[in-house]
Formats: structure tokens, sequence, C-alpha cells
């Protein structure tokens, strides 16, 4: 039981699925593409910027959170992927917020 990703490879479209209820909700991801992220950046599809999203928020369970909490989260992740997020694990943590999801230049906790 949990949240998992629900995966449309044709439209390159995910979103998160609750198992227990049996609901899909929060926000559509999409497929990045070459102009969306920094050039050292990795582009992923869907499914992997929902895994990352989830391991961003941390103990956070998306399933808890208000329509609008869940959004502002969304947004805050989006923004801080297109200011250059990473999203290889670098091991050493952001010298800012201490968060172990990548190097980024604009700390998505600031």
């Amino acid at each position: 039981m949990g949240v998992h990703t629900l995966y449309d490879s044709e439209e390159g479209q995910a979103v998160m699925f609750c198992s227990t209820s049996g609901w899909a909700f929060g926000p559509v991801f999409k497929d990045e593409h070459a102009k969306e992220v920094p050039e050292d950046c990795e582009m992923l599809d869907a499914r992997a910027l929902i895994d990352i999203f989830l391991f961003w928020l941390q103990e956070k369970n998306p399933r808890e959170m208000a329509d609008t909490e869940l959004e502002q989260h969304y947004s805050t992740f989006m923004t801080a992927r297109r200011n250059g997020m990473y999203s290889k694990l670098s091991g050493d943590g952001c010298a800012f917020c201490g968060s172990d999801v990548g190097h980024h230049h604009q700390c998505p906790k600031g």
C-alpha cells in the first residue's frame, strides 16, 4: 500500500496513484524536453519526476495533503527543477537545506 505511479508513455504523462483508496491524485507530471531543463541536467520522464518529487518530500505523505498544499510543493519542486536541481543523487547534499536530492543552483527550500 502506498503511492504508486500511473504512466502513459504515448502521452508522456504520469500521475500519483493511491493503492489503498484506488484513486489517482495530485498534479499531472509531464516528460521533460531539452528546452525545459538546464544543459547540465539529465532530462527525465514523468515517472522519474514523480519518484524524485516523492523523495524530495521526504517524510511527508502527499495523500494526506490538502490540494493547495500539494500544489505549492509541486510548484516549488518544478521551479527548483527548472533552475538546475539535478536528478542524480550527489551524496553531498545542499549546503543550505541539506537535501541530498542533488545539487541545485537555487535551493528549493529557500
